[in-house]
C-alpha cells in the first residue's frame, strides 16, 4: 500500500517515488481506478487507485494505492473478486483514516504546547524585566513602557509580525544590564563623571553576555546591544 498527495507525491513512504498518472486519474474519476499492469512473466501487478476525499472540503486530500496479484484474482470468480477488493479498499480505508485523526490529534496537541511555551516565555521575559525595574526606582515601569511604544512603533512602520514581536521583547529587556551596574552607580542622585557614565554606557553588553547564552533570547541581543549607540553620522 502506497499514499500520495493529491499532486502525485509521496505521503507513505514518504520517500517513495511519485505516481502523478494514476493519482490524476483517480482525482480526475472521483473513482477507484484500474492502473497499467506491471512486473514478471511471474507475478503480474495491477495497482488500485482510491480517491480519498477531504474531511472538511469538496477537494480530495490523498490517493491510496493498492498492488493486487493478477493472477490470484484470476483464480476467484468475479463475486469473490469484488468482495476481496472491497474488503481490502475498506480496511485500507479505516487504517488511513485512524491515522489521519491520530495526526490531526498530534498536530493540536502541538499547536497547544507552542502556544503555552510562547506565553511562558512572554511571562518570563516581562517578570525579568519588572526584576530589573524595581532594582532602578528612579526608571520603576520604564521597560514596559518602551515596549508599548516600541511596539505600536513597529507597528506603524508596517514590519513584519515576527520582527513587531522582536521589538517588543528586545525592549523589554533592553536596560537587563543594569543588573550588573554597581549600586554606587546606578542609585547615585546626582550627575554622573565621565567614568560612571562610561560604565552605564556599557550595561547593553552586560545584557547581550548574558541572553547570548539563551537559544530563544539571541534573536533581540542586536537590539539591546544598540540601543545606547547612535548612528555616525557622515
Amino acid at each position: 500500500m502506497r499514499v500520495y498527495w493529491p499532486d502525485g507525491t509521496a505521503l507513505f513512504p514518504s520517500n517513495g517515488l511519485p505516481d502523478r498518472q494514476g493519482v490524476a486519474a483517480a482525482i480526475a474519476a472521483q473513482d477507484v481506478v484500474r492502473g497499467s499492469e506491471q512486473g514478471s512473466k511471474n507475478e503480474r501487478l495491477m495497482t488500485g487507485y482510491v480517491p480519498i476525499a477531504s474531511r472538511t472540503s469538496s477537494l480530495y486530500s490523498a490517493v491510496i494505492a493498492i498492488d493486487f496479484s493478477l493472477a490470484q484474482m484470476r483464480a476467484q470468480d468475479a463475486p469473490e473478486q469484488r468482495v476481496v477488493i472491497g474488503a481490502t479498499l475498506g480496511a485500507v480505508l479505516l487504517i488511513f483514516l485512524s491515522l489521519l485523526t491520530l495526526a490531526i490529534a498530534a498536530q493540536r496537541e502541538l499547536n497547544r504546547r507552542q502556544r503555552l511555551a510562547g506565553e511562558t516565555f512572554v511571562q518570563t521575559i516581562s517578570g525579568i524585566a519588572q526584576i530589573v525595574d524595581k532594582r532602578d526606582p528612579y526608571t520603576a515601569g520604564h521597560s514596559q513602557r518602551v515596549a508599548v511604544y516600541s511596539r505600536k512603533c513597529a507597528e506603524l512602520m508596517k514590519c513584519p509580525p515576527q520582527f513587531v514581536t522582536t521589538v517588543e521583547h528586545a525592549a523589554l529587556l533592553h536596560d537587563l544590564g543594569k543588573i550588573g551596574i554597581p549600586d554606587a552607580i546606578l542609585l547615585k542622585p546626582g550627575k554622573f563623571d565621565e567614568r560612571e557614565r562610561s560604565v552605564i554606557n556599557f550595561q547593553p553588553d552586560i545584557a547581550a553576555e548574558i541572553l547570548s547564552e539563551v537559544e530563544a533570547m539571541r534573536s533581540i541581543v542586536p537590539c539591546i546591544v544598540h540601543h545606547h549607540r547612535m548612528p555616525t553620522m557622515p
